[in-house]
Formats: C-alpha cells, sequence, structure tokens
C-alpha cells in the first residue's frame, strides 16, 4: 500500500476543515502525559474523591499535536513556531474528547510558509475545554 502524499502549503487554504479527531480520556493517559510533561499534580484524587467527582486531566493534555499528525500528512521538517491557548474547562478522566480542527490563515513571511490551526477541544456534552492557535512552518 503506497504512503498517503505529504499535505503540502497548497492544501492548507483558510477555512479548510478536518473530520473530528476522538478519544477518551483516560486515567491512564492522564498519568502518563502529567508524568512525561512534569504536570504537577497529575491529578487531583484526595479533593475529588471527596466530593465525589471524576480526576482531573493535566490541562495541557487537551492541546498536543496527535489530533493533526493522525488528520495530516506531515512533511518533514514542519516546526511548531508559535501558539496561543485559551483554556476554558476542565477535562475529567472518563470524558470522551472530540477535537475540531481547522485553518485559520496561512502566508509567507521571509521566503517561509506559515499555517494557522485552530484546535478546539470539547468534552462529550459539547463543553469547550480549550482553544488553541497553533502557527507551524510548513516547508512544502
Amino acid at each position: 500500500m503506497a504512503e498517503p502524499r505529504e499535505t503540502c502549503f497548497d492544501d492548507l487554504w483558510p477555512g479548510r476543515t478536518f473530520p473530528p479527531y476522538r478519544y477518551v480520556l483516560t486515567e491512564d493517559l492522564a498519568r502518563r502525559y502529567a508524568a512525561i510533561a512534569g504536570a504537577e499534580p497529575a491529578t487531583y484524587p484526595a479533593v475529588l474523591a471527596s466530593q465525589g467527582l471524576p480526576l482531573v486531566a493535566p490541562p495541557l493534555l487537551l492541546d498536543t499535536l496527535q489530533p493533526l499528525k493522525a488528520l495530516l500528512a506531515f512533511p518533514e521538517g514542519v516546526v511548531h513556531a508559535r501558539e496561543e491557548v485559551e483554556f476554558r474547562g476542565l477535562g475529567r478522566v472518563g470524558d470522551q474528547i472530540t477535537v475540531w480542527l481547522s485553518v485559520e490563515d496561512r502566508y509567507v513571511r521571509n521566503e517561509r510558509r506559515f499555517v494557522r490551526f485552530v484546535q478546539r477541544a470539547e468534552n462529550q456534552r459539547g463543553e469547550t475545554l480549550l482553544v488553541a492557535r497553533k502557527t507551524l512552518v510548513w516547508p512544502c
């Protein structure tokens, strides 16, 4: 089977949207991310358990590059140039996360191609938990 063609700059026009990327926020995923990223605390079991609430995941777990990499064939040499993150809610263990991805802008500056994506993560109740604007240098 042939590998998918790389996604190039001309494939990424403002307004382009992608299919949703979905996953379940598991306790294992939250703890592994927290350990790797140095998030503290990984979850808040003592406080939340006493209130009967599910564990909270590290907020930046909702802002990984995984959805982009799953939905696009990254060419070699993509560079993460800039990011703005707006936190709107807490992701909790057991939440079913849907990530919506779109191209907000693309431009050329100093002979380099830039693409700005908007990545919005929401839970199964449709509550937006995070909105990130990621600007990447796109090599092809």
